[in-house]
């Protein structure tokens, strides 16, 4: 009598059943026959050791239910207090003397459009090492290939450019 195999099982030939082809795994080796009186037959699979047949339906486990309690949680630490507010001494109090009030900025629009008006070519604006303001522009002479260059010295930038505004308005001498 042949062999009996299961689907999935391999056969005790070392042939998976249906392909024909020798089993390669090395997960799963061939069952090994049992030594029973009259001749030898593969292990019996477990689903019809606990007598349930192919096909049915197969119960599953019921849950194990575990008694018991859990433990009451610590109680969380106090949040720490709060530090004290931090308060800044004011300027005089380090020895600092109040400033002189900032300068309004130059309103830029303005100097260009009046710059445009009078006709510059070029201007420029310089900070210089002791702290004053030149400003320069460059205007047509009236000449062929000859430029009139205004210089003005000031404490600001305001100042500076106010002054050669005023003498780009002058006629040239």
């Amino acid at each position: 009598m042949p062999a009996a195999s299961f689907p999935g099982q391999p056969m005790a030939s070392g042939s998976v059943p249906g392909r024909g082809m020798p089993y390669q795994g090395s997960a799963v080796r061939p069952a090994q026959p049992s030594q029973q009186p009259g001749g030898t037959y593969p292990p019996v699979p477990a689903i019809l050791a606990q007598g349930k047949v192919p096909g049915q339906p197969i119960e599953a486990p019921r849950p194990v239910a575990a008694r018991g309690y859990s433990q009451e949680e610590p109680p969380s630490p106090a949040p720490p207090p709060r530090p004290a507010p931090v308060t800044m001494p004011s300027p005089q109090q380090m020895g600092i003397a109040a400033g002189q009030a900032i300068e309004a900025g130059v309103d830029w629009m303005g100097v260009r459009r009046q710059l445009n008006e009078l006709g510059v070519i070029s201007f420029q604006m310089d900070r210089l090492n002791d702290g004053s303001h030149r400003f320069v522009c460059v205007l047509p002479s009236g000449q062929p290939d000859r430029h009139r260059r205004i210089e003005s010295r000031a404490t600001t930038e305001n100042e500076a450019i106010r002054l050669a505004l005023e003498r780009a308005q002058l006629p040239p001498q």
